[in-house]
């Protein structure tokens, strides 16, 4: 079973309507808009619950802060769309879930793409409306490789939710591609989400640790199970992968780690003393130090 609890449903608006008061719409300040949401989770009789998701408006403010420190979430789940004005919300979301330490386990790219049927009778062409690439900067970012899904434009996923009919529900062979994505957004949720909370259980963190040794200097990071992967903060600079690191050979040997902070749940975010910034997923810091030990071997 689905329950479900909506301001709306203690305020219908219809804006078809010809009685005025059946299209007011509801207008509050912030902090009274935080207190309606928060009753609406916390007061509602939601009985014994297997997972208990909550739909965010856009936005990092008071509603969000204030459900973030309320609920305690055990994860969240992004959904942008290719646009690049979109990403920039999307780096500020994720920090704000970052500080109010809610883990992100995926994002979900909305209107990513459109298939055309041709005339010709060939195979539907794949276009772009909203350009494509960005979302691949946010994975490489912030670590999350596998860990995003892409949905289509498609008239029929507004069609079968104006009839109270989801996609997910429906039988058609036109719409088993869209429903297997529907599935891997729950099933990434769910898996990544678990995986979390074990790791906080056994190891009181869900993630690796990452130091930096200003003597020797060298980064280390600290795997769960307590392997220590080093290598030079010089090889780690030069290889950020940001526009900004525009001459990575010209890194200098004395470049050191002037801070490092958590970014979402699969990176780290560097501060270098020559002045530059980089994010680097723990699967990067991995990868990167497994490549320079191989280049040393060779030579």
């Amino acid at each position: 079973d689905v329950k479900l609890m909506s301001f709306g449903f203690s305020n219908p608006f219809d804006p078809l309507s010809t009685e005025k008061k059946a299209r007011q719409s509801t207008i509050m300040r912030g902090p009274m808009a935080s207190g309606v949401i928060q009753r609406l989770a916390t007061d509602t009789d939601w009985g014994d619950l297997d997972y208990l998701v909550v739909d965010f408006p856009p936005g990092t403010g008071d509603i969000q802060l204030t459900l973030a420190q309320t609920l305690q979430f055990a994860s969240a789940l992004v959904v942008t769309t290719p646009q690049r004005l979109a990403h920039v919300d999307v780096v500020k979301g994720i920090d704000m879930f970052d500080k109010v330490n809610v883990p992100v386990v995926g994002l979900v790219e909305n209107m990513a793409h459109l298939d055309v049927n041709c005339e010709c009778g060939k195979s539907p062409q794949r276009i772009y409306p909203f350009g494509q690439g960005r979302t691949q900067t946010l994975v490489e970012l912030f670590g999350l490789e596998n860990k995003v899904v892409q949905l289509p434009i498609m008239s029929q996923i507004s069609e079968h939710g104006d009839r109270g009919d989801p996609v997910v529900l429906s039988d058609s062979t036109q719409l088993r591609e869209l429903r297997d994505s529907y599935l891997q957004i729950s099933q990434m949720v769910v898996k990544n989400t678990k995986e979390i909370i074990e790791a906080k259980a056994l190891h009181g963190k869900a993630t690796p640790q990452v130091d930096y040794d200003d003597a020797a200097s060298t980064i280390t990071l600290t795997k769960f199970n307590g392997e220590k992967i080093h290598i030079s903060a010089q090889t780690l600079r030069r290889k950020c992968k940001s526009a900004g690191n525009t001459n990575p050979e010209l890194v200098s040997a004395s470049v050191k780690v002037n801070d490092i902070q958590p970014r979402g749940n699969y990176a780290v975010s560097i501060a270098w003393s020559d002045g530059h910034n980089s994010i680097f997923p723990y699967d990067a810091i991995e990868s990167t130090a497994a490549a320079a030990a191989a280049e040393t071997c060779d030579s």
